[in-house]
């Protein structure tokens, strides 16, 4: 798969975890832990929300679902990008989607800040975070 590829699979995945989020927020006012993948072609998105059959799980356990699900994703072969996303806070009580995104040879790993306005929820820029929300699920 080629590099202008790859970015394209990238940034198809960060609107696709920025629209849902969004989404999510305006139904909920959360962001649960949730998975994206793509296949190769990057036509077909499938997600995987783990609190529809696990409503009582915490958050860690939801996370752990989305990451294994990712996992048995990427070993079937049949994805060639994938997302985790959740809502995450910061010790100083500011809130934001936390989306990590993998393709076989590369990654990213960010944090938009967010801030719920008179019109709704506003997703702000990115910023780029260095720990990983889950264990790259690409092996080595």
């Amino acid at each position: 798969m080629g590099g202008a590829h790859e970015k394209e699979l990238l940034g198809r995945l960060v609107s696709l975890s920025r629209k849902l989020s969004l989404l999510l927020l305006e139904q909920t006012d959360q962001v649960l832990p949730f998975a994206i993948t793509l296949d190769p072609a990057g036509k077909k998105p499938q997600t995987f929300y783990p609190a529809d059959s696990r409503p009582d799980a915490t958050w860690e356990q939801l996370l752990d679902a989305a990451a294994d699900w990712l996992m048995a994703s990427v070993a079937s072969g049949s994805v060639a990008a994938v997302a985790v996303v959740t809502l995450l806070n910061s010790d100083d009580q500011r809130s934001g989607i936390g989306v990590q995104i993998e393709t076989v040879h590369s990654g990213m790993l960010h944090v938009y800040p967010l801030e719920k306005g008179t019109d709704g929820w506003v997703l702000h820029e990115l910023v780029r975070i260095d720990t990983p929300i889950v264990e790259p699920v690409w092996p080595p």
